[in-house]
């Protein structure tokens, strides 16, 4: 074991982690930073469904992520990349856990008239121009379009009510690239029907 690893500072370790890939590293950055983690975990534990120890965990699946992100020459201070990294992760949780649902998440009865909640939270009558589909004949509809496995995986978040920034995260693309794929779902679909 290298007797050096106590007098690092984080960005050396970082480093040495990411060149060498030695436990020991990323160990001693871990327990460096604990405290910092237990910290910025403890400032949102105003997440619905959350406690601290689920916080704690989460923050330190994204101190993972953030040594392999870290790039030393950028001149940031690998704390202030690892906060920013866990804060973003915590709103993303935040955002996922207040977000309103379009419907109860059970099926309706009829897809010719479904409420949407607007973004202002009021409640909205519209209507499909489809006859009544269940979601057999819908899966059968995507299914025979034509459509790759990507485009039928975001129909289907689509049709559980995902936004476009949702998916994006999801499936690690833009939100640009999801609009793409949407347009093109519109012509392979249209197509079809």
């Amino acid at each position: 074991m290298n007797t050096g690893v106590k007098g690092l500072t984080n960005e050396e370790l970082v480093v040495a982690y990411q060149n060498t890939d030695q436990d020991e590293y990323f160990n001693e950055l871990f327990k460096k930073n604990e405290g910092l983690i237990y910290i910025i975990s403890k400032d949102f534990l105003n997440i619905p469904h959350s406690e601290i120890e689920d916080l704690v965990a989460e923050a330190s699946i994204e101190m993972i992520n953030a040594v392999r992100k870290f790039d030393v020459t950028k001149g940031v201070k690998f704390t202030t990349f690892l906060k920013r990294c866990i804060t973003q992760r915590f709103q993303t949780l935040y955002a996922h856990e207040t977000r309103v649902k379009r419907g109860s998440g059970e099926k309706p009865v009829s897809y010719e008239e479904l409420l949407e909640v607007n973004r202002d939270g009021v409640i909205s009558e519209f209507t499909v121009n489809c006859d009544d589909f269940d979601s057999f004949a819908v899966m059968d509809l995507i299914k025979s379009s034509g459509l790759n496995e990507k485009e039928q995986v975001i129909v289907e978040l689509l049709l559980e009510g995902e936004q476009k920034q949702d998916i994006a995260k999801n499936l690690g693309v833009t939100s640009a690239t999801i609009s793409w794929h949407i347009n093109n779902l519109r012509k392979k679909i249209s197509v079809v029907l």
